[in-house]
This record gives C-alpha cells, structure tokens and sequence, in this order.
C-alpha cells in the first residue's frame, strides 16, 4: 500500500473516531477529557512502508510541478530537443533552469533526480531506548547503488529524537545497514515515535568515473561546501569527454602509441574542449556544443586550475557562481556521454555505407 493510500485509511479511522466521541458526549455527562482526541490519534499512527519518490520538474510556464518516468535521462532529451512537456499547459519544460535553481538553492536541493539522483523514504515505528538496525537494500534500494546521504527525523512523538548510532565519525561514507536509537530529549516523552530514514541515492555504471565525480560534486555544493564541488564536477566533464574521444580517434585509426600522448600532452582538456571536439563533431550530425555552455566550462576549468595551481581561485566563491558551474558541469557530462552514443552510430552508418 502506498503512502498516500495509508494516510487517507487514517484520515478515514480518525473521522470515525472522532464521530465516536460525539455520540458519547451527547449521552453521557460532561467529563474533563484528559487528552486531545485529534493529538492523541494522531500521535498513534505509525507506518511500517518505504517508498522512492517519484522524480518532478518544475513549469515555469504554469508554476506546475511535472512528474516524469525516472528511467528518462531529461538532460540527455533536452539536447535532442525531446524533453518533458508540461501536462497543465503543453509547453515545454525548461530543464536547465530547473538544475540551476536546484543548484543554487541553499536548502540542500542539489542532489535533484533530474540529474539521477533517488530519494527513498523508509517510515517505521521506533521505540525509545531500543536500538534498531535494518539493511535499506531490504527497502527497495538497489544492491547496487551509491549511497549519497541518510538523513533522519521522528515524528507524531513528544519530547523524542533519532541518533545514528554510525554517526559519530563525520568522515564516514554511509552505508546500507542504518543503525539508530530514539531517544527521550524532554519530559515528558513518548515511548516510541513514528521514524523517517530517507535515502538519497544514485545508480549508475560501476566504472563510471565521470558519474561517480558528479556525485561527489553535487553532494559537496547541496551541503555548503563550495570550493569542495569544484575539482569533482571538472573531473566529471573532464574524464568523460576524454575518453569519448579516445575511443573514436581509436576507432578511426589513431595508434594507441600516438593517442595517449597526444590527448595527455598535446591536446588537453582545454583544446579538447575548445578546439578538438568541434572539429570532430563537424559533419557528423551530432549537434554542437552551446556557446554559453562552454563558456560555463571553461569559468569552472579556471576555479580548478586556481585551486590545484595556488591554492585558491582568483575570485571570490559565491553559490551562484558554483551553482552555475556545477549546472554546466551536469550538463557538459551528458553532453559528452550523448556525443560518444551518435559518434558511434556516424561510425556504424559509414561502416554499412562501404
């Protein structure tokens, strides 16, 4: 049963409850009623469900919020022209507007599903005192998946909280077994609460460097820590274009012996970006790279340079800046992985042209 299907079976136990109480109040004598019908209830309910909510967009047409099927790369669409339109009015959804805003949002929404992130929310009872392990596989995570954030919260409970008992070591990757304890902060307290591990996660290629930097990146500026996301988010781009490209000068006849010093030291990431990948794109069909977006990708180069040549950048880091550079850096990773895809159906279709 979903979430939302238990919430109004509820609603529906506590309307007959409270039409209950009623009837007795107009039968019996006036009596001081200790508790509050409607907290005390509520306060009752406790769910033992989880659920991977499903991925939305923002219209900035219509101020609706559009859900679309997260199997879809709408990064990937929006380049081809095919993205997600919006139910309410028809127009199109404006997927770069909506990374940007989640990534320049101070409230942690950076790790966006629009760029293939998942949260999964896992509700359970909890009591007080009693420590509670469970593995999130076992809640509809995949075996394997990369394990972003574990974030928890008690509720309908008075006076509780939640301490993760793997939390003392902030250094510490998450992993999937979640260990906790509820807690009594105030009196008076609850014996138990209604608990809430939500898990942000991510599923991708186990040998997929580019995504995995991405990841680090997107963690780094949902948490604040700005001038952590700007090395992974370069390297996210960075690795992935080069090795499209290996693979097609590779494919056309470039010798291993030549390539590996030509794309390490000749042609760098820099001239890979700004000169060499024009230059093989032209003629194929694959659509090129937006100025603006470069552009982006060459401000984001330069933080890193800063960093890893001085120490610091030459300007100040504001989340603006980086939330636009990390925009560009989801972007540019998408782009490189869908360049290499028509990169290798042009080779395919010259192939049976011969």
């Amino acid at each position: 049963m979903r979430i939302r299907e238990l919430v109004q079976a509820g609603a529906v136990r506590l309307l007959t409850r409270l039409q209950r109480i009623s009837a007795s109040d107009e039968t019996e004598e006036p009596r001081a009623l200790a508790k509050d019908p409607w907290k005390d209830f509520v306060q009752s309910i406790r769910l033992d469900v989880h659920e991977t909510a499903r991925p939305v967009l923002s219209c900035f047409e219509c101020n609706k919020l559009v859900p679309f099927d997260e199997t879809a790369n709408v990064v990937r669409s929006w380049f081809l022209g095919t993205g997600p339109a919006c139910e309410a009015c028809g127009q199109p959804i404006n997927v770069w507007k909506n990374t940007l805003l989640a990534m320049t949002s101070d409230k942690g929404l950076a790790i966006a599903t629009q760029v293939g992130a998942r949260h999964t929310a896992i509700m359970y009872r909890l009591q007080v005192g009693v420590p509670t392990a469970f593995d999130i596989r076992d809640k509809g995570i995949p075996k394997d998946a990369t394990i972003l954030r574990i974030r928890h919260t008690s509720g309908l409970a008075d006076g509780v909280s939640i301490v993760d008992l793997d939390g003392n070591d902030s250094a510490r990757a998450p992993g999937f077994i979640v260990r906790v304890l509820g807690v009594a902060v105030a009196e008076p307290a609850s014996a138990d609460m209604q608990a809430t591990t939500t898990v942000t996660w991510a599923h991708h290629d186990a040998d997929d460097d580019g995504r995995r930097s991405l990841n680090h990146a997107l963690l780094a500026i949902a948490d604040g820590r700005l001038e952590e996301a700007i090395v992974p988010a370069n390297v996210a781009v960075e690795v992935t274009l080069a090795a499209v490209l290996e693979e097609h000068l590779r494919a056309i006849g470039v010798s291993n012996t030549r390539l590996k010093p030509f794309l390490t030291d000749a042609a760098t990431y820099s001239h890979q970006l700004n000169v060499l990948l024009p230059v093989i794109l032209w003629g194929t069909g694959v659509p090129p790279l937006d100025p603006h977006l470069v552009g982006i990708l060459n401000r984001l180069r330069d933080l890193r340079n800063g960093i890893g040549h001085r120490g610091k950048t030459k300007q100040p880091l504001t989340r603006a800046l980086i939330g636009e550079c990390v925009t560009g850096a989801v972007f540019g990773f998408h782009y490189a992985r869908l360049a290499g895809e028509l990169l290798s159906v042009f080779r395919s279709t010259l192939a049976a042209a011969k």
